[in-house]
């Protein structure tokens, strides 16, 4: 009895690179369906009429998302946002969820 040669080795090169070829332009559109995706709902959240107490945060990460790709566009890296630099927990004497600042300020609770 023979031992068979592993099938992955008999794949074709061309094929491979087929898929290469399809999935990198692919790739790079996720970026915009992305970016569409989000301005679509950032369009229903201006027109919700809880656009007082729910803000448009789709809205802030669209323009967020624009902003660095402008900047790796141009080959510079993006400056450090203040949001990047919040986290998020409970506060016990609070009794709530909190966003705090990198040096512990309370940002925000609800």
């Amino acid at each position: 009895m023979s031992v068979q040669p592993h099938t992955w080795c008999s794949i074709p090169f061309s094929f491979i690179f087929a898929v290469t070829a399809f999935i990198t332009p692919v790739a790079a559109l996720a970026d915009y369906t992305e970016i569409d995706r989000l301005q679509a709902r950032c369009e229903r959240e201006k027109e919700s009429l809880f656009i007082k107490k729910n803000g448009t945060p789709s809205c802030k990460k669209v323009e967020k998302l624009l902003r660095e790709k402008a900047y790796k566009d141009r080959g510079e890296k993006p400056p450090i946002d203040e949001e990047d630099e919040m986290y998020f927990m409970w506060n016990e004497s609070v009794g709530r969820l909190c966003y705090y600042k990198k040096n512990g300020e309370i940002m925000s609770c609800f």
